[in-house]
């Protein structure tokens, strides 16, 4: 049986941004989902928090989770 080759990652634009520009990136979904041509789009975001103490992360992570992780079973 022949093996099936392995696909290449699909491509991809990554980017450090700071927090004053999440809203920045926000503004440009809708241009970004035009100029995807209906193609699904999917963002995927890491948070940072260089040499922070473990509950600083802890509180962080629980507003996150409160609020994205909830929203990721809503409909498009």
């Amino acid at each position: 049986m022949k093996s099936v080759p392995e696909l290449p990652p699909l491509p991809s634009s990554t980017t450090d941004i700071e927090g004053h520009q999440v809203r920045d990136l926000a503004d440009l979904v809708p241009e970004l989902l035009q100029a995807s041509a209906g193609y699904p789009l999917k963002f995927q975001v890491q948070v940072v928090l260089d040499d922070a103490p473990d509950e600083i992360r802890a509180k962080v992570e629980q507003i996150i989770d409160a609020r994205l992780k909830s929203d990721t079973a809503r409909p498009p």
